[in-house]
């Protein structure tokens, strides 16, 4: 069976992906967004026009009427939503050290607060619960992660080191800091990709403590001035980390591992010839399925081992700025520029 790959960017291809919804949110901008488990609703954060990095809004929405079933308003803008796998919290976050809130997922009250420590001055960049729903883990600047747990409220802060690899042991790689978060909330994983094109990832167990650590060796030994990882992203259970990375102009390097369960990655390489901002892995095991994206409107179907594409789907106004994948559904939401929350289907035919 081949391997598929999904890629939102500015190319030409034949072929095209359905729609099956469009949703007008309340603000000019959708920063992020969440599927509920069930694939029942959607969330999501949304700002003002131009603004990437927050909004003043979240709201959530039934998928299959469209409807908002409710809004919250805030002058300091969220940056990230999760939901959790029992349908039941939602989890907002964002700019200026704002603490890490516990909403009920029916109504968007607030349930519990937690402050976010000092070194989170600038914002989480990634947010999630883990599976068993019993903590949020949260990427921030740096090398920094935050556990909380939920059931007692302590807080725990990781780092990703990076000291132990050698190519990084050189003043020259002091730099050295995350560009990308991932987290994979089936498997327990933290993945960070940098500005020296190197990505690790961390596992942490039930209680938030470091279990074992993981490097996939992309990087290039004796070298500079190499590109910084764009984007990182799991698939949904988890076996699968992708990475993409800055080649040259429109021009980019998409690396992909097989994650078994001793934490072993085996490794895949595509070369894009089109800018990458954002990526999403939608399918893992025999078939990987990654979204990605440009200041574009264009979604291409890609099939990794012959560099083909084979569908397409264009936005008709604004450019992606966030997405999410439902596997109950089958589908990507787009969340653009313009305010709008576009749902494509990326369900096989056969």
């Amino acid at each position: 069976m081949s391997l598929l790959t999904t890629l939102l960017m500015t190319c030409s291809v034949a072929g095209e992906l359905q729609i099956v919804g469009t949703i007008e949110t309340g603000g000019a901008n959708v920063v992020d967004l969440a599927y509920s488990t069930d694939g029942d609703a959607i969330y999501c954060v949304v700002g003002e026009s131009g603004s990437e990095e927050g909004g003043s809004l979240i709201e959530r929405f039934e998928l299959d009427s469209g409807r908002l079933m409710w809004r919250h308003e805030n002058e300091r803008n969220w940056t990230q939503i999760a939901a959790d796998t029992n349908g039941r919290r939602v989890a907002t976050c964002g700019w200026e050290a704002k603490p890490i809130e516990i909403r009920e997922a029916d109504t968007g009250n607030i349930l519990e607060t937690y402050e976010t420590p000092q070194f989170y001055l600038d914002h989480i960049r990634e947010l999630e619960f883990t599976d068993n729903g019993n903590a949020v883990v949260g990427c921030a600047r740096g090398e920094n992660v935050l556990h909380v747990d939920l059931g007692t409220g302590e807080l725990q802060q990781l780092k990703i080191d990076f000291e132990d690899i050698d190519e990084f042991r050189n003043t020259k790689w002091r730099e050295l800091f995350v560009t990308a978060w991932a987290i994979s909330k089936k498997r327990g994983l933290v993945a960070g990709g940098t500005s020296r094109n190197v990505a690790r990832f961390i596992y942490l167990n039930d209680s938030g403590s470091v279990e074992s650590v993981g490097t996939p060796k992309n990087y290039f030994p004796g070298y500079f001035s190499v590109p910084p990882v764009r984007d990182i992203a799991f698939s949904p259970d988890g076996t699968t980390l992708a990475m993409a990375s800055w080649l040259s102009t429109r021009r980019f390097e998409v690396r992909l591992w097989r994650l078994n369960s001793n934490l072993v990655a085996n490794e895949r390489q595509l070369s894009i010839p089109c800018d990458i901002q954002k990526m999403l892995v939608l399918k893992g095991g025999n078939e990987i399925v990654v979204a990605m994206s440009y200041r574009g409107s264009r979604i291409s179907i890609w099939n990794v081992e012959t560099e083909e594409q084979s569908e397409l789907f264009e936005l008709d106004d604004g450019w992606v700025n966030s997405m999410a994948y439902c596997p109950p559904r089958d589908e990507i939401a787009i969340g653009t520029s313009l305010g709008k929350i576009v749902l494509v289907s990326v369900a096989s035919d056969e």
